[in-house]
């Protein structure tokens, strides 16, 4: 036989006891495994989010420096105004007071 088959069939009996081995003696590693690999795709998952969420509040916090227009914006949704305006709070419409009671 050629020395390079000879060395193809060794290195395939090789790689078949260390398998078989590993499989006898330690079958809860590849348990081990597929619980890592489910943690790690978990763990990308969640870094994922955070980082669009640390994205969102970048832009938000960017446009609280900037952007005058969006603050007033925020404040008056907050029942801010400005000194000399009068806020004049509407009842709600009869609708809504009779699916209330």
């Amino acid at each position: 036989m050629n020395k390079k088959v000879l060395i193809g069939i060794a290195l395939f009996l090789f790689m078949v006891i260390v398998l078989g081995y590993q499989l006898y003696y330690r079958p809860h590693q590849a348990l081990d495994l597929k619980t890592q690999l489910s943690q790690y795709d978990n763990l990308v998952s969640e870094l994922e989010r955070i980082q669009e969420e640390n994205r969102k509040l970048a832009m938000e916090i960017r446009r609280l420096k900037m952007d005058q227009q969006y603050i007033e914006q925020l404040l008056r949704e907050r029942g801010y105004i400005y000194p000399g305006e009068e806020l004049h709070i509407l009842p709600p419409p009869r609708a809504e007071l009779d699916e209330v009671d």
